[in-house]
């Protein structure tokens, strides 16, 4: 019974979404990916005990179906449920300087969310994007908000 679950795990692993091989996210990688991206994209700080990420996370690749997300891993524990996402990171260094290098304001507290956009500056959110948050995405991606 238990090789025939070992087997059907190590199955199942190579199809998970969150597949992604980590990077180091140190002190200038933010200012390098804002420079980077192609495309309106969902920066998600998380930590893994962080109980209200998975929801958010769900959220929005619910509303924003296609757009890109990246996770960053602001502590060094085990993933439990490893969260989706097309590129991940962990943080590298010490935490207090990483976090002022993406926002001088931000307390460290997750999810923190930062939409990345092409050419202009990033908006940031603790906790699910407010309405006028969401509605900066649709007007960047040349959508009409949604009510």
């Amino acid at each position: 019974m238990r090789k025939a679950l070992f087997l059907a795990l190590a199955l199942a692993l190579p199809t998970l979404p969150c597949s992604a091989a980590e990077e180091a996210f140190g002190p200038q990688t933010f200012q390098q990916l804002q420079q980077q991206v192609q495309a309106p994209t969902w920066l998600v700080f998380s930590a893994t005990y962080c109980g209200n990420c998975p929801a958010v996370v769900a959220g929005l690749r619910r509303q924003h179906a296609g757009m890109p997300l990246w996770l960053v891993l602001t502590d060094d524990g085990e993933e439990t449920h490893p969260l989706p996402a097309e590129r991940r990171w962990r943080f590298e260094g010490h935490e207090l300087a990483l976090r002022h290098a993406v926002n001088p304001q931000w307390k460290g507290i997750t999810p923190y969310l930062a939409l990345l956009r092409p050419g202009q500056a990033p908006l940031f959110a603790l906790g699910q994007p407010s309405n006028a948050q969401l509605q900066a995405l649709e007007k960047a991606r040349g959508k009409p908000a949604s009510k």
